[in-house]
């Protein structure tokens, strides 16, 4: 690989012959958000998982699109665009179709097997953000619990938010500051669990977190 010492930050980012190249910087502060490899990528998949019948489904991190790829046929149909920095699409069962994180929007998105139908859940009006992070917005990753629950990684509340979109609640847990949560995934709940989060949950009339389109 080529070794380039301190070069031009525009021209680094800009010209796509110096990708692979190995840069030494004196001050790495001055190359804003080159920092990420991601960040110099044209097309980054961040997420991907399987489907039905053979389906691959993926997410473009910098194209803001959510993708449904044909294994046989190479056929990538587009079923969400217009995102931020998205992640995650999965199959869902509450639209019987699929959900997709838009991170950058702080929203998750249920969108049904048709695409005719589709169920936005916003989390960006919600208060209780880090000091210093009032301003940022980033849902990290939203996933599928089960019996309509899902669990919503807010990373500038610094908090884990289980909602129910069909009974319209929520209940926030907190974590240590010094952790940086990606995803929550699902186990087997013991046997002396409950079934709901119940009385637990609070309404959430007085925010923007449920909105459907």
């Amino acid at each position: 690989a080529e070794v380039l010492v301190n070069p031009d930050p525009v021209t680094l980012k800009d010209d796509e012959s110096l990708r692979g190249a190995v840069c030494v910087l004196d001050n790495p502060a001055s190359y804003d958000k080159l920092g990420l490899p991601t960040n110099l990528t044209p097309v980054f998949i961040n997420t991907a998982s399987y489907g039905n019948d053979g389906t691959i489904l993926a997410t473009s991190f910098h194209r803001g699109e959510a993708w449904v790829i044909d294994r046989t046929t190479k056929k990538v149909d587009v079923i969400a665009k217009d995102m931020r920095n998205p992640h995650g699409l999965h199959r869902d069962p509450l639209l019987g179709g699929y959900l997709v994180t838009d991170t950058g929007h702080e929203r998750v998105v249920f969108i049904s097997d048709d695409l005719n139908q589709e169920i936005a859940v916003e989390f960006s009006a919600l208060d209780g953000r880090k000091s210093g992070l009032e301003q940022s917005r980033w849902l990290q990753y939203v996933t599928g619990l089960g019996d309509n629950l899902y669990c919503a990684v807010v990373a500038p509340r610094q908090m884990l938010t289980l909602f129910d979109p069909v009974r319209r609640v929520r209940r926030d847990i907190p974590f240590d500051p010094e952790w940086g949560v990606q995803m929550v995934t699902k186990r087997e709940r013991p046997n002396n669990v409950p079934n709901s989060i119940g009385s637990l949950a609070t309404r959430s009339a007085d925010t923007a977190l449920y909105l459907p389109k």
